[in-house]
């Protein structure tokens, strides 16, 4: 079998059944689907147990409450496929040979491959630009890989951007890391760090759905001291992975852009919310230097110019404006 497909399922009865008919109408067949039911409370458990009885590839796994990040680690336990894939229940699948082009790439054995997305606005029911532009990928060394995606402005931690051999994920002992609300970021530093090989598909294969009721929507300030967290942690972890000064450096580039979503994020709280963080913050300034994105070149300059609480000010009415706009 070459592929598992796993699908967190929460209280989406909603947009459950497009995801799903999404997948199963996929050209290439050899394929599980694993449907996770994390205690939902709406009618999704339902549906699941509905298209198990159905289709033969469709497996349900029924627990308690405990989040997406154990709901995918659940899946990804029992999954038999070659290769696993990610898709979020209220987002779905654009075109029918997402899978079959995928199969093709998978005969090369990359750790692995990337593809893209677009987002659909659910207020106005529209479709952004297609986010799919990956450089070269295959046969290039891991440092090499991170540096262009970065460039290119295309390194996306997201779970769903990406297919990963399951053999790698087990012999690394990578998983997601329950109650975290950024688990995909850490989740993907784990795979990068590691992986060997990349490859990519250049297409928007995946629906991402704004939801107004989202955590983009409506930050929490878990997501904040989540992101601290990983900004914090990993230089430490580079040096205890042994990797090498190359890949660090391309990595701490990584760092330094999330260090700059982080502030834009930080600028959506009020003041007596993100104050006891501030000092933080302002210590893990030095990541800036490492930047390589436009967004992170942007904060650098500013930063280094007028200091953190100008920048944030700054960050603060731009965001407003495009949350406006």
């Amino acid at each position: 079998m070459v592929f598992s497909i796993i699908v967190p399922v929460y209280n989406v009865e909603k947009y459950l059944k497009e995801c799903v008919d999404s997948i199963l109408a996929q050209t290439f067949t050899d394929y599980e689907l694993i449907l996770v039911d994390d205690g939902a409370t709406d009618t999704s458990g339902i549906i699941c147990d509905e298209y198990a009885q159905k289709y033969e590839q469709v497996r349900v796994i029924h627990q308690a409450n405990a989040g997406l990040a154990v709901a995918r680690n659940a899946g990804t336990s029992v999954a038999q496929g070659e290769y696993i894939v990610y898709i979020d229940s209220d987002d779905y699948i654009a075109s029918l040979d997402f899978l079959e082009k995928l199969s093709w790439k998978t005969k090369g054995k990359a750790d692995v491959i990337l593809y893209g997305y677009k987002k659909y606005f659910e207020s106005n029911q529209s479709f952004g630009k297609d986010i799919c532009q990956y450089p070269n990928l295959a046969q290039k060394e891991a440092d090499l890989v991170i540096k262009e995606l970065l460039k290119a402005d295309m390194y996306e931690g997201s779970a769903w951007t990406k297919t990963v051999r399951k053999d790698f994920l087990q012999t690394n002992e990578i998983s997601f890391t329950p109650g975290m609300i950024s688990e995909d970021s850490d989740w993907y530093l784990q795979v990068v760090t590691r992986a060997k090989t990349y490859d990519s598909v250049n297409e928007a294969f995946v629906v991402y759905r704004q939801r107004e009721d989202s955590i983009s929507h409506a930050p929490k300030k878990k997501s904040l001291t989540d992101n601290l967290l990983i900004l914090e942690t990993w230089p430490k972890k580079f040096e205890k992975y042994g990797i090498s000064q190359k890949l660090k450096e391309a990595l701490m580039s990584v760092l330094s852009r999330y260090y700059a979503n982080m502030l834009v994020l930080y600028t959506r709280f009020e003041k007596k919310e993100t104050e006891p963080y501030y000092a933080e913050v302002k210590r893990l300034g030095y990541l800036l230097k490492f930047s390589v994105t436009s967004r992170a070149k942007t904060v650098k300059f500013f930063h280094a110019i007028f200091g953190l609480r100008i920048t944030l000010f700054l960050l603060w009415i731009l965001n407003k404006a495009k949350r406006t706009a």
